[in-house]
């Protein structure tokens, strides 16, 4: 006899975990938040374990964020040069 799906399914909460909430409640402020530094606490703790190439990235996935970087930065003239352009007198520019 099968069970109902409901029954098979475990709905379960990790950053709810005790053990976690006591641990973030019992680390000062000053350890979480390091002006300047990111993830300053996950990189100190995982020094000696993860190479340091890897720790001292910027991004986590430098290659994903360009095109919208680039994008935010140069927004003005992408605009302007559409804008001039036959889709940009249709009205087709946004």
């Amino acid at each position: 006899m099968a069970l109902p799906a409901p029954v098979l399914e475990e709905t379960t909460y990790p950053y709810l975990d005790q053990s976690l909430i006591e641990f973030v409640l019992s680390t000062p402020a000053e350890q979480w938040l390091r002006p300047g530094e990111r993830r300053s606490l996950m990189r100190r703790a995982l020094a000696g374990i993860v190479p340091a190439e890897v720790l001292s990235r910027k991004t986590k996935q430098f290659a994903a964020r360009t095109p919208a970087l680039m994008l935010d930065q140069h927004w003005g003239e992408i605009q302007g040069a559409y804008s001039a352009s036959i889709s940009g007198t249709v009205g087709l520019c946004g």
